[in-house]
């Protein structure tokens, strides 16, 4: 095995993984977000239209439509005839590597899969919703799902390589790794350039410039963004007070919090809780 993949075997996990479905989305509906991790979505019945990057993708016919998370979305949703109701299903999943990266930023994803793809893709999310249909599984049950959630991983490795992006952090993974699970291990404590570059046995300004070249921004934005993913994951799958989140997170007050989130997604965190509750997609 290669080294870098011996580091990664014990580094991938699942942070978060929810499939869903509709069976009356109006003809025509236009809905639109920022996705908050990573979406697989496939139309049943009718077509999805999804404009995103000044790019036009239309996924239909078994297709599944694909989009990484904080990708701004607007969504068309087609029906089969004209006035009647979409049928679709989709997956929010968060893969990640040393607790703090998403994994699928690591690869080109492509804005959707051939038919073939959106079949197997399909047949995973179909089987995630009978046994969230089910209620409490057993421990068996739970091993299923997870195996179900890396099968949904490996399609996304299958159809997506790695990008220049991804290629440079696996070069590196090795020192980035005890940097970044230190990150995410003390995100609610104040963190340092320096000492994120004593964890990495690196002088200050040998790290930043270290980090920034293989993580494509100054050590100090990559935890903030960091802590604002963690603040976008719990504000839509926790009922915890917008308070008790920015205290998890390790911003300083709710006002910095709702601040730094505005800034970066364009709402504040109660109005981002309210748009994507339901992860309808």
């Amino acid at each position: 095995m290669q080294p870098v993949l011996s580091i990664l075997q014990n580094s991938v996990s699942i942070g978060f993984m929810e499939p869903g479905s509709s069976e009356k989305a109006p003809d025509g509906w236009i809905h639109k977000k920022r996705a908050p991790c990573t979406i697989i979505a496939q139309a049943t019945l009718g077509a999805y239209e999804v404009h995103s990057d000044g790019y036009r993708t239309m996924a239909t016919g078994g297709e599944a439509f694909l989009a990484r998370d904080g990708q701004f979305l607007e969504i068309t949703h087609h029906a089969a005839r004209r006035g009647g109701l979409m049928r679709a299903r989709w997956l929010h999943v968060r893969f990640q590597v040393f607790t703090t990266v998403d994994l699928v930023s690591l690869l080109a994803l492509p804005p959707k899969t051939d038919v073939t793809f959106g079949r197997r893709f399909g047949t995973i999310i179909a089987e995630l919703l009978e046994m969230r249909a089910d209620g409490p599984q057993s421990l068996a049950g739970l091993a299923r799902r997870q195996e179900l959630g890396f099968q949904a991983l490996r399609l996304l490795c299958e159809l997506a390589p790695l990008s220049t992006f991804g290629e440079a952090f696996l070069h590196q993974a090795d020192r980035l790794a005890p940097v970044l699970s230190f990150i995410r291990t003390h995100l609610r404590e104040p963190l340092s350039v320096e000492m994120l570059a004593h964890i990495a046995h690196l002088s200050r300004s040998r790290f930043h410039a270290f980090f920034l070249e293989h993580m494509g921004r100054a050590p100090m934005d990559y935890v903030k963004s960091v802590r604002l993913s963690e603040a976008r994951l719990r504000l839509i799958t926790t009922q915890e007070t917008v308070y008790r989140i920015a205290e998890l997170t390790g911003f300083s007050n709710p006002y910095h919090f709702s601040r730094e989130f505005k800034r970066l997604y364009g709402c504040t965190p109660r109005d981002f809780r309210g748009q994507h509750t339901a992860l309808q997609v």
